[in-house]
């Protein structure tokens, strides 16, 4: 290798490490400036009033932190309005809370707005150990909202339901407003799975008014956030990716506009997104600030997401629907808030709720696309991390340790590349034999490298040797670890996924003792060691290693453990073909 290319990786290699390392972002790197209140003025349909506006505090309460606390005009007179108007008839004294079950999951509800409090998944554990999980955040609540008919707008939490529980499965809520007008909310849990069907209906004396269904807050922190020992250098790209995940995401037909801290990101008049050419949009809070999306079209779903969890509505009728949601970060914790709009004549405006797991089968099973929302790779690798994702659950219905599953998936890859593999080793071995004639050239040409590189080169054709033969083995692992890289680190199946206990005891998260990147970097060193001929090429032999153990010293100790395996079976095969 030449000198001053390997300089050049070498330099590289050094600057990544310092502008990834939390020092220098935390020395230098820039957060986005929050700016003030959006002035755009969104369409009616889309018009959040102030009265469900929740007023900023403390972190964690339900709260809107993305206001800014100051009403125009209008919003003074609609909440004039709204006092006025909102007198409920035969109002209950209190509120009360009721919910519905089956065996996977419990569901909390309120009569106050008939909104959903907290969704316990009862096969899945929380942060403790055989303590179910809850997903609805503190301070948080879904399918609440308002109704709005003309100027004037009846919020839901002003409301209090009368409830009938017919069944563990079924609640109905109706009240009635002056004027003759009645909203009724009916629930129905299917009797296994993750479904609540949502159905709110007006009767009386309303004039074609539109139902605004939001859902206020994120998907609730799930996981205890991860420790390991910090040594530099391995945890110099370490993070806490306990908020990485929690995102809103859709998929819709439609007209979309995107507002980050104030600019608009999307193109002058708005951009139009189609499902199969742009598939699910994502929103993320990625830096301190603040952001807002307004969609209308045709809506499949909409959704707000964690790592292993999320709450996906899922309208009857994909027509004629509008979607304004709110996202924000403040550098401890991010919100989300979505509102769903639709006037009562644009036709039906029942929801599926779906409240459970990001497992692909099961989201795969409801026929919506809803395996959108998940991220599997690129989109040309995802059918690859699928097959892999199927693969590996396929070995766990006979094996019931992961971490032994991917011991065994490493050596299924290496058969199904053995004859790739096999090939460039056979190559590699005939440049071995070549090596005392190479060195003859270098002695013949030692002062001339573009005759050395030419008379190299036409030896190697003679001889019907690839020079890069050595290099297929891992650009043959390139794919497959792109592939793999999502299914071992955000799979659902591998969540607390143990290994060993009191040292791999979650297959999702780094090696918290370092001992399988290590471990894997040195098997790195004597495979590369076994295969490396060129004495130009010493150097990289003790860069590499080391640089990949920092690397995969924060990755996925299941992903470690698949490269590693693959390292050692390699290292036989080279030992089998040494003649």
């Amino acid at each position: 290798m030449d000198k001053n290319f390997f300089i050049a990786i070498l330099l590289s290699f050094l600057l990544i490490i310092i502008y990834s390392s939390p020092q220098y972002q935390k020395r230098f790197g820039k957060e986005i400036p929050i700016k003030p209140g959006i002035e755009k003025t969104r369409p009616e349909s889309l018009q959040t009033p102030e009265a469900t506006r929740p007023a900023v505090v403390e972190p964690f309460q339900k709260r809107d932190i993305l206001s800014t606390g100051k009403d125009t005009e209008k919003d003074s007179v609609q909440k004039e309005s709204e006092e006025t108007k909102v007198i409920q008839v035969n109002k209950p004294e209190s509120e009360e809370v009721f919910f519905l079950e089956n065996d996977d999951v419990r569901i909390t509800f309120s009569t106050r707005g008939g909104e959903i409090k907290r969704v316990v998944l009862k096969k899945f554990d929380g942060k403790i150990q055989d303590e179910p999980v809850q997903i609805v955040a503190e301070g948080g609540s879904w399918y609440n909202g308002h109704i709005q008919e003309d100027d004037s707008i009846f919020p839901f939490t002003d409301i209090v339901f009368s409830s009938r529980v017919t069944s563990p499965q079924h609640a109905v809520l109706q009240a009635e407003l002056s004027g003759n007008k009645i909203i009724t909310k009916e629930f129905t849990l299917e009797p296994d799975g993750f479904i609540l069907k949502a159905k709110t209906g007006v009767s009386g004396s309303w004039d074609n008014p539109t139902l605004h269904f939001t859902w206020h807050g994120p998907i609730n922190i799930t996981e205890l956030p991860f420790r390991k020992l910090k040594i530099w250098p391995f945890s110099m790209f370490m993070r806490d990716d306990t908020l990485a995940y929690q995102k809103i995401v859709y998929l819709g037909d439609g007209n979309r506009t995107t507002i980050i801290n104030g600019d608009e990101k999307t193109k002058t008049g708005g951009e139009r997104i189609f499902p199969k050419e742009d598939h699910a949009q994502k929103l993320d809070a990625r830096k301190t600030g603040q952001g807002e999306d307004i969609f209308t079209g045709e809506l499949d779903w909409y959704a707000v997401r964690n790592k292993y969890f999320i709450s996906i509505a899922i309208p009857h009728e994909k027509m004629r629907w509008s979607a304004f949601s709110r996202f924000s970060n403040t550098g401890e914790e991010k919100w989300f808030d979505f509102t769903l709009t639709k006037k009562i004549s644009d036709g039906n405006t029942d929801i599926d709720i779906y409240v459970g797991p990001m497992s692909y089968d099961i989201l795969k099973g409801y026929n919506r696309n809803l395996t959108e929302a998940m991220e599997l790779s690129f989109r040309f690798i995802r059918p690859l991390s699928i097959a892999f994702l199927w693969s590996i659950k396929k070995i766990h219905t006979f094996i019931p340790n992961w971490g032994l599953v991917i011991i065994v998936f490493s050596f299924v890859i290496k058969i199904l590349l053995f004859p790739l593999s096999h090939k460039s080793f056979v190559s590699m071995r005939k440049m071995s034999s070549l090596q005392p004639q190479i060195n003859e050239l270098r002695d013949k040409y030692k002062n001339n490298p573009q005759n050395l590189h030419k008379a190299t080169m036409e030896l190697y054709k003679k001889e019907g040797v690839n020079p890069f033969s050595g290099c297929l083995p891992t650009l043959l692992q390139m794919p497959v670890f792109i592939a793999l890289y999502p299914v071992v680190g955000r799979a659902f199946e591998l969540r607390q996924a143990m290994f060993i206990p009191h040292w791999i005891e979650d297959l999702s998260r780094p090696d918290p003792f370092y001992i399988l990147p290590i471990a894997m970097g040195i098997s790195m060193f004597f495979q590369s060691k076994a295969t490396m001929k060129d004495p130009n090429q010493k150097a990289m032999l003790y860069i590499m290693p080391v640089m990949m153990v920092v690397l995969f010293a924060n990755f996925s100790s299941g992903l470690t453990l698949y490269w590693f395996m693959f390292n050692i079976i390699s290292f036989l095969q080279q030992k089998i073909h040494r003649p």
